[in-house]
């Protein structure tokens, strides 16, 4: 595989980004420029149609300078299960050798949970909902942040159909939705001062994350299902969803601002600080913003609990 043309544009587009959006349409070529790669590496034509679709922060355009990987595949043939798993661990070696590393949750097409026939997906989705276990719901909300980035969508939208449909059957499962994303990370302290990490390598700075992105990323998913709506930017969901959820009033803006601020401050040179922002390093203005948002997202989040539990 070329890989030397995958770090050479990723150093010359990181110099030129401007927006998250131009950064996750680089993410988005990049990874299918690896699909045509690994096809080119294949013994054969693909022997009947197929999507790969990414998730997590790819499937809801998300992503900041570094990713992990977390995609999977559709095909719609049973029979041709040796030819896509061949195809899936290929694609995700090549992935890695272009810098994506490895989901250590196993989010890959290379892994046969996430490789299979429509109908097998159809059984597998079943048995998450139906299970309504811990791991099995978080893999169910894993999949509807899913988007096709290769093939055809309608697969997509049959199996999230799926989803929406059981859900809305099954009140219990909403409340085992809520009950994934119970717990959020301290924010603001007794008096509305920021809370930043007080020991360690981040002692200082805000995690980023776990108190603001993965909170609002959760809450509004819930919404999203519990509403039947299918898009996965979590931007996309909020604007759908504002008319039937009041409590999204402003949330537009402020996830907007969520992207923003991680975009303009993410330590690039490290990988693994990418989610904690010193507060040295924020205007009183961006301070002030960001209070209100962890605010808004505390005020959503409880509300989702009472509604759901």
């Amino acid at each position: 595989m070329n890989t030397n043309y995958v770090s050479v544009s990723k150093e010359v587009f990181w110099g030129k980004c401007q927006s998250i959006q131009q950064l996750n349409d680089y993410h988005d070529a990049q990874m299918k420029h690896v699909i045509d790669v690994t096809l080119q590496q294949m013994d054969a034509a693909p022997p009947c149609e197929f999507s790969l679709f990414i998730t997590g922060s790819g499937g809801r355009r998300e992503q900041g300078f570094f990713s992990d990987q977390d995609h999977g595949l559709i095909f719609e043939n049973p029979e041709e299960h040796a030819y896509f798993l061949e195809f899936g661990i290929r694609f995700s070696n090549n992935l890695a050798a272009a810098g994506y590393v490895y989901c250590k949750g196993g989010i890959m097409t290379s892994n046969t949970m996430w490789n299979q026939s429509l109908t097998d997906w159809h059984d597998q989705i079943g048995r998450w909902l139906h299970s309504a276990e811990w791991a099995d719901v978080r893999y169910a909300q894993i999949f509807f942040d899913a988007r096709v980035l290769y093939g055809k969508t309608q697969c997509m939208e049959i199996l999230k159909d799926k989803i929406i449909v059981l859900t809305k059957d099954n009140p219990y499962l909403m409340h085992r939705f809520v009950e994934n994303m119970m717990h959020i990370k301290p924010s603001l302290g007794p008096f509305g001062q920021l809370l930043t990490e007080r020991y360690g390598a981040h002692q200082g700075a805000l995690d980023l994350k776990y108190t603001a992105f993965v909170p609002y990323v959760n809450c509004v998913r819930i919404l999203a299902l519990h509403n039947g709506v299918k898009e996965t930017s979590t931007l996309e969901r909020i604007v759908k969803l504002q008319q039937q959820e009041p409590i999204l009033k402003g949330a537009a803006i402020q996830f907007e601002q969520l992207l923003t601020l991680r975009f303009l401050y993410s330590r690039k040179e490290h990988e693994t600080e990418r989610h904690f922002i010193s507060l040295d390093q924020l205007t009183p203005s961006r301070r002030k913003n960001l209070k209100n948002i962890l605010k808004n997202i505390r005020k959503i989040h409880n509300n989702l609990m009472k509604r759901f539990s």
